[in-house]
């Protein structure tokens, strides 16, 4: 049996009265609804930002985040466990560094939701770089000793303290933080097949 397309007014009719998340996925399946849909007023039950990265739309979570991509490495186990949890939530830079210099940007279209704990982002400067600089050569002296390896004494900071004690009894990969100090070490930035790109992740 031959199926035929809605006509106009009768796909504006079953739009209106459809839920919003299966209106949501329709769109992004069938481009030539795409037009009529977002003529069609949207019926919304539950609308909830919980983060700047997460919001739900009647009882469906959507989680925005930067997935990290290896290719030809194995990936680090803690970078694999926020990509299976939707990704890092937060920009990074070219390095693979958290930036947090976007934040409070406000461009036509923007909508900024934020309470008394969200605190706003400082732009990337030489002094945030040269800590991790320092944070590097921290965590190079503790990964050696670790291995039982011979550490080149250095001077100790009350900031390097906390930064020994955060991962001193740990079982995490020390490895892990040092990936994006490394590469920006070595002024090279990481490949776009070996990198990270945002994507939006949901739960049904």
């Amino acid at each position: 049996m031959e199926s035929k397309p809605f006509q106009y007014d009768c796909l504006k009719a079953v739009l209106k009265h459809m839920d919003a998340n299966l209106r949501f996925e329709l769109s992004a399946r069938v481009p030539a609804i795409q037009k009529t849909e977002k003529i069609v007023p949207l019926k919304i039950n539950r609308l909830y930002f919980s983060s700047p990265y997460e919001f739900e739309v009647n009882n469906t979570i959507y989680k925005f985040g930067t997935y990290r991509n290896y290719i030809g490495n194995e990936i680090v186990p803690k970078h694999q466990i926020e990509n299976e949890n939707g990704g890092f939530a937060g920009d990074l830079d070219e390095f693979g560094n958290e930036d947090n210099s976007s934040i409070g940007i406000v461009t036509p279209g923007d909508l900024i939701f934020h309470d008394e704990s969200f605190h706003m982002g400082f732009p990337r400067s030489l002094h945030s770089f040269e800590s991790k600089e320092r944070e590097l050569k921290v965590l190079e002296a503790l990964l050696a000793e670790k291995q039982g390896k011979s550490v080149k004494p250095i001077k100790i900071t009350d900031r390097d303290y906390r930064i020994l004690n955060s991962y001193k009894n740990s079982s995490v990969d020390y490895k892990t933080p040092a990936i994006p100090l490394t590469k920006r070490r070595s002024s090279s930035t990481i490949h776009k097949d070996d990198s990270v790109y945002n994507c939006p992740f949901k739960w049904a």
